[in-house]
């Protein structure tokens, strides 16, 4: 597998605090930051870019990656409202950390829009033209590899940066973003904003480099085809299940005799303007009552085969779990949007 997380922050309705629960998330700006509308004014939730209280940008937002390692890939769309208008309000577009949580690698945003990378601290280039353009969106694509000391960056699907600098095999662990840099304040910072989001690397047979500019869509549950867990608060899985945010007076459960018990849906259509699908994620948010043994999976059915994510411990409080298919198990191919609209879901309790 080389895509690693998925994301385009509807899941959570405008909480900060859900996005961190189970999710790669380990912090999220909210100073000046949050879920909110999107500023384009399609109805849709993005991620406005905050930051914290503290003097250092190292603790604005994290994300710890799936799976760490030397080769690491990004992708995402980033719409700032402004330009920096000076040195101390340059947003960090991407970080890289290593396992210590220092930063190896800074993409920064000048306040000509040109891109600006660190190594270590230590400017190794910048564009001299502009990249970044005020008020609208744009998708970067971001790789980079610590083992021939390389970082490439495309602005929607187009190279503009493939720069070299000191091999280091440095293991990258953690990424993040930030509206400033250190010692001013994040509501000094021109607002900005993220969605779209993907993480990957080189270690599948597919999706193994850079994807170009692709959107990440939320696939709600729709109606039931079966079901043998309890509803509460509701009339059908589906119905639950698709809330957003999600209400957690409202939620289906399955005891613990007659295990495996499942929970089928149907999912809502892609786009009628997608042509193709990199990979489907699932993402599901669940608890137990006590300190019993409790295990979940997800399946994605696909004509006559499944999918079967990973078998996932479940705790005491609610937290999401996730698994990803890249490849229809019907055919061994890649996904198209016809196979992923005839698609189900399953929740299965195994344990």
């Amino acid at each position: 597998m080389s895509i690693l997380w998925m994301d385009n922050f509807q899941n959570y309705g405008t909480s900060l605090s859900i996005a961190q629960q189970g999710t790669p998330y380990q912090y999220l700006g909210g100073i000046n930051g949050g879920l909110v509308a999107n500023p384009d004014g399609s109805g849709d939730t993005v991620l406005q870019i905050g930051g914290n209280t503290g003097n250092s940008n190292v603790v604005d937002n994290g994300v710890a990656l799936p799976a760490s390692g030397t080769k690491i890939g990004v992708a995402f769309r980033y719409r700032t409202q402004a330009l920096p208008s000076s040195s101390g309000v340059r947003p960090s577009l991407m970080q890289y950390r290593d396992l210590t949580n220092a930063k190896q690698v800074d993409i920064i945003v000048e306040s000509n829009g040109s891109l600006t990378v660190q190594i270590q601290g230590t400017q190794i280039i910048n564009t001299g033209y502009p990249i970044v353009t005020a008020g609208n969106w744009q998708h970067f694509e971001i790789y980079v590899d610590s083992t021939v000391g390389s970082v490439t960056v495309k602005l929607e699907g187009v190279q503009v940066i493939n720069q070299t600098y000191a091999a280091n095999s440095i293991v990258f662990a953690n990424i993040g973003w930030s509206p400033r840099q250190d010692l001013y304040s994040p509501a000094q910072a021109a607002t900005s904003y993220m969605k779209d989001f993907i993480i990957w690397n080189t270690s599948g047979t597919v999706n193994n480099s850079f994807i170009g500019p692709v959107s990440v869509y939320r696939l709600a549950p729709t109606t039931d085809v079966s079901n043998s867990w309890t509803l509460t608060g509701g009339t059908s899985v589906s119905g639950i299940t698709s809330a957003d945010p999600p209400n957690d007076s409202n939620y289906i459960a399955a005891g613990y005799t007659g295990l495996p018990l499942s929970a089928t849906v149907n999912l809502s259509d892609l786009p009628s303007n997608v042509v193709g699908v990199r990979a489907v994620m699932t993402l599901q948010r669940a608890e137990k009552s006590d300190g019993g043994d409790a295990t979940i999976n997800t399946q994605i059915h696909s004509g006559s085969a499944t999918f079967t994510g990973a078998n996932h411990n479940i705790g005491t409080s609610f937290a999401y779990s996730y698994d990803i298919s890249e490849v229809d198990p019907n055919t061994g191919s890649a996904w198209n949007p016809i196979a992923v609209n005839n698609a189900t879901m399953s929740i299965v309790r195994t344990v």
